[in-house]
């Protein structure tokens, strides 16, 4: 493939593209990704000033990583093996984050970061088609003076109050427990149902 063709391929202007290939010019992470959806080589690899050699998931960036990378764009089942590199090297970087006590942090920051890719990558409206009418149900805890005293509570989680139980009156203090039935929503920040992880496809 000519330079120019590459160019134009990956969204790089040519006079541009020389001079990064001649080491005039800065890469930006911007270019680097877009080499990288198109070529498949590391975007961290491909500014020499930070590396010596362009690197794929392979190894050392080659003819056969080309071939390899635009299969894997042909075949959407091939995406799977990427994507769980992504989810483990999350996995280390929590650990990481665990290590140094900062587990917490990381956590709001995965959260929030998991709002941005699900709006730039134009999924809000799909993950709501993905959860209509899909129903969590969890097992609910609370002593019946809490109920009593929390009308509001006590709606949402349908409890019936009594006074007496096998002819013995129920004191405040007595624990009453229930299923409470909720719509599944889309809350990086929250607890994900056991019934949604079910669903997912095997990485």
């Amino acid at each position: 493939m000519s330079q120019k063709k590459f160019a134009n391929l990956v969204g790089i202007n040519l006079h541009l593209y020389h001079s990064l290939k001649l080491g005039r010019a800065r890469l930006t992470e911007e270019n680097a990704y877009r080499i990288f959806d198109h070529a498949g080589a590391a975007p961290s690899t491909l500014d020499h000033r930070h590396s010596k050699i362009a690197m794929a998931v392979d190894g050392p960036y080659s003819e056969t990583s080309w071939n390899a990378w635009q299969k894997y764009l042909r075949k959407e089942y091939l995406h799977w093996p990427q994507t769980k590199h992504l989810v483990d090297w999350t996995h280390f970087l929590c650990d990481i984050a665990r290590k140094q006590g900062r587990l917490r942090v990381l956590q709001r920051a995965l959260a929030r970061a998991l709002r941005t890719i699900a709006a730039d990558c134009g999924l809000e409206q799909a993950i709501q088609e993905e959860l209509k009418d899909k129903v969590s149900k969890t097992n609910f805890r609370a002593s019946y003076g809490t109920l009593r005293n929390n009308k509001s509570l006590a709606k949402t989680v349908n409890f019936e109050d009594r006074s007496h139980k096998s002819g013995e009156p129920i004191a405040d203090d007595a624990v009453w427990e229930g299923v409470v039935k909720c719509s599944l929503r889309w809350d990086p920040f929250g607890h994900c149902p056991v019934e949604l992880t079910k669903r997912l496809k095997p990485l």
